[in-house]
């Protein structure tokens, strides 16, 4: 999820084109870019990459979850939940 400016958004096409990155590649529209900012810089952790554990109904369980590449970790880390 890219929480990316809109003129920013070629870039990052480019980027994960370049790095050749699997997955699903979205962007965060202004009022959940906004949304996401505001929870994240709160709790002082919001950098990028960052990654979370979002439930089915869109609330954010894990804050600080593990990065997909330490799959075991992250793994368990869904687990306590």
């Amino acid at each position: 999820l890219s929480i990316d400016k809109d003129s920013d958004d070629e870039d990052w096409k480019n980027m994960i084109k370049y790095y050749k990155l699997p997955g699903i590649h979205l962007r965060a529209n202004d009022n959940l870019r906004k949304d996401l900012q505001k929870q994240l810089e709160n709790d002082h952790v919001f950098s990028i990459p960052h990654y979370l554990i979002i439930n089915k109904k869109g609330a954010i369980v894990n804050r600080d979850a593990e990065r997909p590449s330490s799959l075991d970790i992250l793994r368990k880390q869904i687990k306590k939940l």
